[in-house]
């Protein structure tokens, strides 16, 4: 029996359950009236993320990924650490990592400027409240795509599928992370801000009515914002806009899962 799905999904429901409580305990914006519908919207449309993906891997997933790997090494065979060596194996999973993420800020930005992507993309900015399960309010279709350019760039750089794995369940936890409703300490603020993207900092690039010049696309670490000069640091809670998601399409309670799926948002 395959464990790793297990083990991804009890990863997901951990942190889950854990940031759902803390952004109960504190929370930076009131919950709106009607939350709880588009709650199990949103539970609704990561349920069906979750089942696409999942038939995905079984017509083409880690097994594949392998497969190509033992005929076609990739460009990280080339780092120079002798084969099979620990040195080596931990080079490759680093740069590996590192190159998954990267590779994600980049799809956020083409997802952005493409309209016909943004179509897609636009289900998850037409929450007008974030909370925990906004990191699931992604379309199928999003989430297909988004699978399939990591399993490209996975293979083109031999990146081993148990790190794709790794950064797969890492990826959710830190998407769960930087959507709550929570807040952190203007200290604690500063001291993650050199190398984790909060809530606060997050929550910039859900401003509304922001699309193309949006700012900080990361999910995970701010390093790739400050590359390609999207960065823009959080502002305290006080200062912050009340609004994010597209004040021009359907949002909020108002939109229902037949809209959403079908990217009928205007």
């Amino acid at each position: 029996m395959d464990t790793a799905p297990v083990v991804r999904f009890a990863v997901f429901l951990t942190a889950l359950l854990l940031l759902a409580w803390a952004e109960r305990r504190q929370p930076a914006w009131p919950v709106p009236s009607g939350r709880a519908r588009v709650r199990l919207i949103n539970f609704a449309l990561g349920l069906a993320g979750m089942l696409s993906t999942r038939l995905l891997v079984a017509l083409a997933g880690a097994h594949w990924l392998q497969s190509w790997q033992s005929h076609h090494p990739g460009l990280l065979s080339h780092l120079g650490a002798p084969k099979g060596s620990l040195i080596g194996g931990v080079s490759v999973w680093i740069i590996g990592l590192l190159c998954l993420d990267a590779a994600l800020y980049l799809q956020h930005r083409i997802f952005h400027l493409v309209p016909w992507l943004w179509r897609w993309h636009g289900v998850h900015h037409s929450d007008a409240h974030l909370d925990v399960t906004s990191a699931l309010r992604f379309h199928p279709l999003e989430i297909a795509i988004s699978w399939f350019w990591k399993l490209l760039v996975s293979a083109v750089l031999g990146i081993p599928a148990p790190c794709v794995l790794v950064f797969e369940a890492s990826l959710s936890s830190l998407a769960l992370f930087n959507h709550a409703n929570l807040r952190i300490a203007q200290r604690g603020e500063r001291w993650l801000a050199g190398w984790l993207i909060t809530p606060a900092a997050h929550r910039r690039h859900h401003r509304d009515d922001v699309v193309s010049d949006a700012p900080n696309y990361g999910f995970s670490v701010p390093w790739w914002d400050m590359l390609g000069r999207t960065w823009q640091p959080a502002l305290p809670v006080a200062t912050q806009p009340e609004r994010v998601g597209m004040r021009t399409w359907i949002s909020g309670a108002s939109a229902n899962l037949g809209m959403l799926l079908h990217g009928n948002l205007k």
